[in-house]
């Protein structure tokens, strides 16, 4: 009958580490590989943190529920959005650079409102990018503010939360001095490709403004373009 060899001493010394901190180790890892090697698929995730692909996958999906990592339409992973809620001043990179701030500073500058972009953070949302129009009135927004779960935004939130419904059709919400009386917005939802809700695209301003017809049917064209581009990145 054969026989076990000894543990070494220094085995014998270490001590075995919790399921729930090897796990929350793993996951770390994860982030940080993906800090430095963003818009990666699973295999190569998994291999340059050295796990496998089954327990890559199972801790990205907890990450990705709690916002710490996001997935786009061809299944590569990013920094996600609650990371901001954290650090605060975590610069705009990958996905969020790339296809939604051009978006927001082009919007802002065509109509003079304030464009942004709003993801959800528990019952509050959290602003993670943002472009502040040129008018002299107007609404203005930095990035990592936590606002209530009111206005258009939040009736996004509030409405989409649950994904894309199968019969829906673009619709542009309209908050005048909900929040703040003075205060008027336009929000829309964007969706991944599997119809999943991944933030709020808003145009914020003055309600005096917002109020006549057809100042408002300008930025309501203006902002159904940057909708379609936005939404056609995601697909690319």
């Amino acid at each position: 009958m054969s026989r076990k060899a000894p543990a070494t001493k220094a085995a014998a010394d270490k001590p075995a580490s919790p399921a729930g901190v090897t796990a929350l180790e793993r996951g770390l890892k994860l982030l940080r590989v993906l800090a430095d090697h963003e818009n990666v698929s699973l295999t190569e995730l998994a291999k340059k943190s050295d796990l496998s692909k089954a327990t890559a996958l199972r801790l990205l999906r907890t990450l990705e529920q709690q916002g710490f990592v996001w997935r786009d339409g061809r299944q590569s992973y990013w920094l996600g959005y609650s990371l901001l809620v954290i650090t605060r001043n975590l610069s705009l990179k990958g996905w969020l650079a790339n296809s939604i701030q051009p978006e927001l500073e082009m919007l802002a500058e065509k109509t003079g409102e304030t464009a942004s972009f709003f993801s959800m953070s528990e019952n509050q949302r959290l602003c993670v990018a943002a472009a502040n129009g040129w008018r002299d009135v107007g609404h203005r927004l930095n990035v990592g503010d936590t606002l209530p779960m009111t206005g258009a935004s939040g009736e996004v939130f509030m409405s989409y939360s649950e994904g894309r419904p199968a019969q829906y059709e673009p619709l542009v919400s309209l908050s005048l001095g909900v929040r703040v009386a003075e205060l008027a917005s336009i929000a829309a939802p964007i969706f991944s490709s599997d119809g999943k809700l991944i933030g709020a695209v808003s145009l914020s301003g003055t309600r005096t403004r917002f109020a006549v017809k057809a100042y408002m049917d300008e930025l309501r064209n203006h902002f159904m373009e940057c909708l379609e581009r936005i939404h056609a990145s995601l697909q690319q």
